[in-house]
């Protein structure tokens, strides 16, 4: 579903305070881009080579980044609402694929964007 349903909006906006510097019409052009997404636990978002396509940003829930070497998982850091993933900006911004894993670990909502959608997005703050 895209996000037009003002109660997402406005729980983007309050949990992402930065998206309250666009401008209303750059901020409704953004949200028409959009996608929320209901994840439940466990579903892998993203894993070690895969390609880096989109940005999340989490409502409810929370994933957990790690990276896997020697059969051992070393947990990076984990992202909830509000929060950033560093490693998927990174990776968008540097035009690479993901070092590491990220899974769903407790049921989470996502307001994802589009590759095109972030950097029109990082286009405006730059």
């Amino acid at each position: 579903m895209t996000v037009s349903a003002p109660a997402v909006s406005t729980q983007l906006l309050d949990l992402y305070p930065a998206l309250q510097g666009l401008e209303p019409r750059a901020l409704d052009g953004l949200l028409q881009q959009a996608q929320v997404v209901d994840v439940p636990a466990g579903t892998a978002l993203f894993g070690t080579g895969s390609p880096c396509r989109q940005f999340p940003f989490v409502l409810q829930g929370s994933i957990r980044v790690a990276k896997v070497g020697d059969g051992r998982e070393l947990q990076l850091y984990r992202v909830g609402p509000g929060e950033s993933c560093v490693l998927t900006s990174s990776c968008l911004v540097g035009s690479s694929d993901y070092p590491a894993s990220g899974v769903v670990e407790a049921d989470a909502r996502l307001v994802v964007l589009s590759r095109d959608a972030f950097d029109a997005l990082m286009s405006r703050h730059a």
